[in-house]
């Protein structure tokens, strides 16, 4: 368990150091995360985390369940799409499909 969630903060950390590249035009940029209700409180809590580095990003966190993260990205209605559980393969398949590959 310790190992798992080690893991998804180093790859949480490392997602939000390459969208946290300066905006073009200097600007205040947002972050939009759809995903997981029940690991909200983690996802805010790593926001608050990165903002205290990085107070000129912001974030909008929309927590419906993780079945809605694969959708917003593949909709991009998210850059960030956080989920308690492994993609299902019907979602790969769906991002694939909208992606072109």
């Amino acid at each position: 368990m310790h190992d798992r969630l080690r893991s998804a903060r180093l790859a949480f950390g490392a997602f939000l150091a390459i969208l946290a590249q300066p905006a073009a035009g200097g600007g205040p940029q947002t972050i939009r995360m759809k995903g997981s209700d029940s690991i909200d409180p983690m996802v805010r809590l790593w926001i608050q985390a990165f903002q205290r580095d990085r107070p000129d990003i912001r974030f909008t966190v929309e927590s419906k369940g993780s079945g809605t993260a694969p959708t917003a990205l593949i909709q991009e209605e998210a850059e960030i799409g956080h989920t308690n559980r492994s993609v299902h393969e019907k979602e790969t398949g769906a991002a694939r499909s909208a992606e072109g590959w």
